[in-house]
């Protein structure tokens, strides 16, 4: 059989299903397979398609995001055909791509995915507070009030040790007078001490104190207690020593019972919390001032207002003598100077110095928090809060940082707030490993401020929303749920995965 082989010009007519095919016209035709009208009018060959993925069942949704492919199947969301993520409700899901994530919502479940696995958009908070406790304390003793110590008594004064009157170790030391005089009682050691190095190997600093217990008889008889620590190589209290005097409304208490004095090495910014409570508000407009353009506090920051306020009302040495090499670590002798206006008996027990840069967190109603964070740092709202408690130059022992169960979960951050933190701020710079359920807390109000990364409790996990868009200059929104179907909810800007109040909205 022969043919003749001829062109076909499809031209700009259109499908005419009304006349026999073979009365249609050269500018008509009957169907049209493989292709399309672009915008002018103009019919265009399309190209043909293939079956890229077999046995995924009826597909209701497909976006290329990441680098891969997404379909939704089903109650399953595939990637590049395997691997589903299953759990959704059967409806298209809504599906979106943001900071290197492909975000799947569903009424059902909301996901993301990196490439390689399925997670929660946000990691959930942790359910439980921290445990926190006040770490070992490290301190040093300066003098014990033992008999195995050797205590000179000026003219007038009667010494001796008590082993029954006394708050620590075997004995106190008794200071007996019967007429008005300044009297002192001195003790050299035999060699010096070296009170800016801990037992621990720590380094003492400024903010550290000197702690001592005082009982008086009679306080009336008693016009002034002071404290001396020669760091001279005479030990002989006239050229080179620190001094101060303990204040009479803080040893008044001592009357009939033991108190417990504390002595600032030297004058802080941290004086605040021990000021005259009289004068609270008047420090805190003080200091509110100093602070305005710092994110931490140094006493030489603070007004000469502040700072005379502060010494007025906190113990702190003076140093007498200023002779280079002469300090803490070389201390020579310790004296004792009582100014009595009559007769009557004093006791001291234990004088110790305590606190360094191992325990330096001080101040009242201290908290922590806790949260999970994932290795590309996308972290959890915060845990329940920890009990206040007081510290006092001391160290924090944090226990029950329950691990996360969330596979994504990588580790943990802790948050602190109290003292004079005027917020919640991170303690560790790097997070702790999931696994691990302990912590001890060094860092100071000062290292966290410099540090500077406050607590965020608007990590919220995203609402139960049919879908999914954007993103939208830099968020994501989302929009009908069962309950709201006519509302929509965005995220935060360039957070995807944190939804500020989505649950209570």
């Amino acid at each position: 059989m022969t043919y003749e082989k001829k062109q076909h010009k499809i031209l700009s007519g259109s499908l005419n299903l009304l006349p026999p095919s073979d009365l249609t016209s050269d500018e008509d035709f009957l169907s049209a397979i493989n292709f399309r009208v672009d915008q002018a009018g103009n019919l265009r060959s399309r190209a043909g398609s293939a079956n890229i993925y077999s046995g995924l069942g009826a597909i209701n949704s497909h976006h290329k995001g990441i680098g891969n492919r997404y379909n939704g199947g089903g109650t399953s969301v595939y990637r590049n055909g395997i691997n589903p993520d299953t759990g959704y409700d059967g409806n298209p899901p809504g599906l979106a791509s943001f900071k290197g994530y492909e975000f799947i919502f569903n009424k059902s479940r909301q996901r993301k995915d990196n490439g390689s696995a399925f997670s929660l958009v946000i990691p959930a908070a942790p359910s439980l507070a921290p445990t926190v406790g006040l770490a070992t304390e490290i301190s040093k003793t300066a003098a014990n009030f033992n008999n195995t110590e050797t205590w000179t008594a000026s003219s007038g004064l009667t010494l001796a040790f008590d082993s029954v009157i006394k708050q620590e170790g075997s004995h106190s030391l008794k200071a007996t007078f019967t007429a008005p005089g300044v009297y002192t009682a001195t003790y050299t050691p035999v060699s010096a001490l070296n009170l800016n190095l801990y037992p621990s190997g720590q380094t003492g600093s400024n903010d550290d104190k000197f702690r001592i217990w005082v009982k008086v008889a009679d306080f009336k008889q008693v016009r002034a207690i002071r404290l001396l620590i020669d760091v001279s190589s005479g030990a002989n209290f006239d050229t080179d020593y620190y001094i101060v005097e303990l204040q009479r409304k803080r040893w008044k208490r001592a009357q009939g019972g033991w108190v417990q004095l504390e002595i600032r090495r030297q004058a802080s910014a941290m004086d605040i919390l021990v000021v005259d409570p009289n004068q609270t508000d008047l420090l805190r407009d003080i200091v509110s001032q100093n602070l305005t353009d710092r994110s931490s506090l140094e006493f030489s920051d603070l007004s000469t207002a502040a700072q005379t306020l502060i010494q007025q009302n906190a113990q702190s040495f003076e140093r007498i003598g200023s002779t280079a090499g002469r300090d803490w670590s070389t201390v020579t002798a310790i004296r004792l100077e009582i100014e009595a206006q009559g007769a009557t008996d004093c006791y001291f027990d234990a004088l110790e110095v305590f606190g360094s840069v191992d325990g330096t967190i001080e101040g009242r109603d201290v908290q922590y928090y806790y949260t999970y964070v994932t290795a590309d740092e996308i972290e959890s709202n915060p845990s329940p809060v920890s009990t206040a408690l007081k510290f006092n130059r001391r160290a924090a022992s944090l226990s029950g940082l329950t691990p996360s169960g969330d596979t994504q979960v990588t580790g943990k951050y802790i948050y602190r707030t109290g003292g004079t933190l005027g917020a919640v701020y991170r303690v560790n710079s790097t997070p702790l490993a999931n696994a691990t359920t302990t912590y001890t807390d060094r860092a100071s109000d000062e290292d966290l401020t410099t540090r500077g990364i406050r607590l965020r409790t608007d990590h919220d996990a995203p609402p139960a929303a049919a879908g999914c868009i954007g993103p939208f200059f830099g968020r994501l929104i989302a929009y009908n749920s069962t309950v709201n179907p006519n509302r929509f909810w965005w995220s935060k800007q360039d957070y995807p995965w944190a939804w500020p109040g989505a649950a209570r909205r």
